[in-house]
Parts: structure tokens; sequence; C-alpha cells
């Protein structure tokens, strides 16, 4: 299981009434952003396909897969069907995956759904081969503990579908339903070594992964939205918190700026997952 790094959000943010005066010309400060979140629940992505946990028919795959920003799952690669312990005679596979992990504030546990299609051959262990045999296969899973690895979490599910052709299970066609699990990672979301661009009255919301506008108050609050672009596309987050001094040294002189002291995720989906939670840790500091 990997986990993956998911630095989802770059946050420029203003602090109304604290840098400026409000009839007072419009000025900017430069400064990087990283935040730690604790959050309900995890966010998870699909990184390979479906892999049996254990009897016969085995299926074993080796997929190069990506999860989007809004929970889409794409991808590619071989899977092989293993009948007996001694792996002839075997059924393998170019495949396509499409597929998609989804959450809601109804059901926030997250669900993964995988189609897997494609077509290959049957090699009968005696150096002959049966072509045009054909798969597919619906894959559909949640977190839970691995049971190849009870000290990991990972998407346990099932595979079931059909084979198409003369096979070892069947002269025409055969089912397949197995017990697997599908490799993924997790992990809260934070805010990493972003870059912030600030005044007194407005923020402006830009990085590779997203992009947005916000708001700051006289009470010292702000609030923004943000959108997913690029891979991220279909990701999107309401923010909210509060904004506090900061003082870092550029050559010998102190320099003020201001940046949030608290962040909170209101709502938002993450990689077609629904998401909230509050900064333990934030730290910013002056670009110079």
């Amino acid at each position: 299981m990997r986990a993956k790094d998911l630095t989802i959000l770059a946050l420029a943010v203003t602090a109304g009434g604290m840098l400026a005066a409000s009839n007072a010309a419009e000025t900017f400060q430069v400064y990087g952003l990283s935040a730690q979140f604790a959050n309900s629940q995890n966010i998870w992505d699909v990184t390979d396909g479906p892999q049996s946990v254990s009897g016969f028919p085995a299926v074993v795959a080796n997929f190069s897969v990506q999860t989007d920003g809004a929970g889409k799952i794409t991808g590619a690669g071989w899977l092989r069907v293993d009948y007996n312990l001694g792996g002839m005679p075997f059924s393998w596979f170019v495949v396509s995956v499409n597929g998609k992990i989804s959450s809601s504030k109804a059901k926030p546990i997250p669900v993964v759904k995988m189609i897997i299609k494609g077509s290959g051959y049957t090699a009968d262990g005696n150096g002959g081969a049966r072509l045009n045999n054909n798969i597919n296969l619906v894959f559909t899973g949640a977190p839970g503990i691995d049971p190849n690895n009870p000290a990991q979490q990972t998407i346990v599910g099932t595979v079931q579908g059909r084979i198409a052709g003369q096979t070892p299970l069947g002269a025409t066609s055969a089912k397949v339903n197995v017990a697997a699990t599908a490799n993924s990672g997790f992990n809260t979301p934070r805010i990493n070594g972003l870059d912030v661009v600030q005044s007194s009255r407005r923020m402006v919301l830009s990085s590779s992964a997203v992009a947005g506008k916000g708001i700051c108050r006289k009470d010292e609050t702000f609030s923004a939205d943000l959108k997913g672009i690029n891979f991220s596309k279909g990701s999107w987050l309401e923010l909210s918190g509060t904004m506090g001094l900061y003082t870092n040294n550029v050559g010998p002189t102190p320099v003020g700026f201001y940046a949030p002291t608290s962040i909170t995720i209101k709502n938002g989906k993450v990689a077609g997952q629904v998401i909230s939670g509050v900064a333990t840790a934030i730290n910013a500091n002056l670009i110079h």
C-alpha cells in the first residue's frame, strides 16, 4: 500500500483591514504557506488492479492506474487468471480499466468500482493456446483491513464477471467470482509549500493544482473557494479561517505580515470523496 502525497491546495489569502486603510492603494506581500489537517475520512486513490485474496481461479493484475480530481479511475495493463498452484494452464489478457471512487456526506465511506475489459489467450500447459479469449470483470470494494497484512488498510472487495472462450473453467464461457483487493493509497489533506499573494482586501489563489478567489473581512476572517485544475479538475474546496500577525527577518530588518492562523475546510471533494477538516499546524514564511 502506498500513501500518496496529496498536495491539493494552493492558498492565497488577504487580511482585510490589517495591512492598509481601506482608502489606501492596494499592496501585496508574498509568502509560503503550509498546513496539516485533522480529517474524519482519509482520501483514497487506486493505484493498481485487483488481486485475488486466495484460492482458484486466481486473478493477478499489473495495471498502470490513475485517480483524478473527480475520482475517475482510468488505466490499462495486463491481467492473468491462474487455475491451479502450478500456474499452468493460465489465461492472459491485455485490458483497459475505467471506474470511479466516490463518497458523500450521507455515505462518507468511499466506494470503488472498476470495469475491466480485454482480450487475450489461454495457454494449455502443453505448448498450445486458445486465442480469442475475452474478459469482462467488475471490481467493487471499499476501504478495509488488508487480508494479506492485517496491520494495513487497502480497498477490499470482489471481482465478478465472465471469461468468454475455451478455458479450464468452461468450453465457451466461464464465471469469475473471487474475493480481491485493489492496490491503493491514502492520506489526510494538507497544504504544502504554497506561494501566497496577499493584499488587504482580496485573495487570489493559484498553483498547478487549484485556482480560486476569496475575500477578507475587517474582523480578520477570510473565506475562499478553490477549484481543481489540470489533473485535479473536479476537486473543490470551501475554506474559512482567521488571520494573525507573523514576523520574519528580511536581512537584518524584521517585517510583519498577516497570514492564516486558523484554516477550516468547510465543504469539498477531493478525488471524488467528501472532505472536511481543521488545520492542526500552520506555517507561513515570507518569500524574499
